[in-house]
């Protein structure tokens, strides 16, 4: 051990003098004196990045002409139409207006003493806004636990944080007109629904944000 100490200061002195001295150095094997120099190689090595997680989409079908009249989404190009118009002409339980990769623009029509439907979603804010009618929205953070509920009109705003509960019921004598965005979509592109029954019978909104979540009976 003393010899591979000797050793050891000889090579330093030899590197500082520009003398190979290690190499005059004679009964030293080169194995033995890696015993004392620990390797950094490995440790110095980079670790490997992790995975990048896999993206969560809600991507719908191509666009296409889902009514037969020439109905097209407007999304994801730039746009700008009179939504008052266009809500209040809408006669559909929910058409898809405009889609985009982060918002969505959708319109509805809720029959006399029907609703929207309890339904939460996860991962995204909603946006509603009454054009014409009358109605109660309720919301809370469980599905029998809605404790908050107001009477909404023409012109009220109703503002859904990501994870609430909520739904709309139309309380009036004629149909409840409103628009929805949510951000980020969350019905496939071209979306158009005639009816509530219609948008639970969609195979395509079962394939859609898999977070959606809707009330069981």
């Amino acid at each position: 051990m003393s010899r591979i100490r000797h050793t050891l200061r000889a090579a330093r002195s030899g590197a500082l003098s520009g003398t190979p001295r290690l190499a005059a150095v004679a009964g030293v094997t080169v194995a033995a004196a890696a015993l004392l120099v620990p390797t950094v190689a490995a440790a110095s090595a980079p670790a490997s990045a992790p995975a990048a997680p896999t993206a969560q989409t809600c991507d719908g079908p191509k666009p296409q002409d889902l009514t037969g009249k020439g109905h097209h989404d407007l999304g994801p190009g730039p746009a700008a139409i009179n939504i008052d118009e266009r809500t209040t002409s809408n006669k559909n339980y929910r058409d898809t207006l405009w889609t985009g990769d982060h918002l969505q623009l959708t319109v509805m029509s809720i029959k006399r003493h029907d609703d929207i439907g309890l339904e939460m979603h996860p991962q995204l804010d909603q946006f509603l806004r009454i054009e014409s009618g009358t109605g109660v929205v309720k919301m809370g953070d469980a599905q029998h636990n809605l404790t908050y509920t107001r009477r909404v009109d023409k012109h009220s705003a109703i503002f859904v944080p990501a994870g609430t509960w909520h739904d709309v019921v139309n309380t009036g004598r004629s149909s409840l007109k409103l628009y929805s965005i949510y951000a980020a979509p969350n019905h496939p592109r071209n979306t158009v629904h005639r009816t509530k029954k219609d948008a639970a019978n969609d195979p395509l909104e079962k394939k859609k944000c898999p977070q959606d979540v809707e009330a069981s009976n």
